[in-house]
């Protein structure tokens, strides 16, 4: 009888691991429409600018040969190019809000769909891991359609900023970096929702979740870590974050930019917005964030002609 109850206990247990386990592989995600009317009830004024710019639909091949669905947008200015990568669960449509912003700023725009998110390829989420290496393939199609004449600049929200971190610790291509509310440690903030979403405690179940990822993916939670990289990034970096986000807490923020201000590697600005949730920084202060980015842009800008 007790063996049984011992059986049924870790059968349970192994079980709720694997559930946590596909819930951060394969998160839900949510299809065009409903992103964009909720970008719309926060934004009404994005409509006529969906309707008014001409979206180019582009097709990128990824690292892994799935193919990453696209927008480019063509400034009549081309103060340079701003790619943007969307957050978790969502697509494309989520960015539509900053590519208008760096379109008025006077810059080219990319928009994509992360992996295994919107209309792009890719069988799982790695938080960062995979998706910055396609984001070189993004830099790599940029660069080519610009004919390398145009600095380069990545801007990610959410799982998007760990992305665009990831990435520029590897890719010292671009000349700055705008990360929005990014995750340091991606481990960190599964203990969190652990916790505050499932009322579960960490063991022995994150354990079980990370290594059920290994089997899967190669790829383990403590991988998913942008604090980790930041030591090898050679651009710019703005870190912006809301103070009552409370899916990343602002502390992962202050986290990333100590570290970067620690190493004096490279300049490092950090936006905190006032009284902004978790990605909702450009809705709840716009001013401040256009007032964030666009000196940020241009200086970074003017970094890279006078060591060119």
């Amino acid at each position: 009888m007790i063996l049984n109850i011992l059986l049924l206990a870790a059968a349970l247990v192994l079980g709720v691991g694997l559930y946590l386990s596909r819930q951060a592989m394969y998160p839900k995600t949510r299809s065009a429409n409903s992103v964009w009317h909720a970008e719309l009830k926060r934004l009404p004024a994005l409509e006529s600018f969906y309707n008014n710019v001409k979206l180019e639909s582009v097709t990128i091949q990824s690292h892994d040969t799935y193919m990453l669905s696209g927008w480019w947008l063509q400034s009549p200015v081309g103060k340079g190019v701003v790619i943007v990568v969307h957050g978790i669960r969502l697509n494309k449509f989520a960015s539509i809000k900053y590519m208008r912003m760096f379109h008025d700023l006077g810059y080219h725009v990319l928009a994509y769909d992360q992996r295994n998110h919107g209309e792009s390829g890719g069988d799982y989420t790695t938080y960062g891991v995979l998706e910055s290496e396609d984001l070189k393939c993004v830099v790599d199609w940029v660069l080519e359609k610009t004919s390398n004449r145009l600095d380069i600049y990545t801007h990610g929200e959410s799982m998007g900023a760990a992305t665009v971190l990831m990435h520029a610790a590897k890719d010292h291509r671009i000349q700055g970096v705008i990360a929005d509310c990014s995750f340091s440690e991606a481990e960190r903030t599964f203990k969190d929702r652990l916790m505050l979403d499932y009322h579960l405690p960490e063991w022995p179940l994150m354990p079980l979740a990370d290594g059920f990822n290994k089997l899967k993916t190669g790829i383990g939670f403590r991988s998913m870590s942008p604090l980790k990289t930041l030591s090898d990034i050679t651009a710019p970096v703005l870190i912006i974050h809301g103070t009552t986000d409370r899916y990343v807490p602002i502390a992962h923020a202050e986290q990333l930019y100590q570290t970067l201000e620690t190493l004096g590697n490279v300049p490092v600005t950090f936006l905190p917005v006032e009284g902004a949730g978790h990605a909702k920084s450009i809705t709840t202060n716009y001013d401040a964030y256009v007032g964030g980015c666009e000196p940020f842009l241009l200086t970074c800008a003017q970094g890279s002609a006078e060591t060119a």
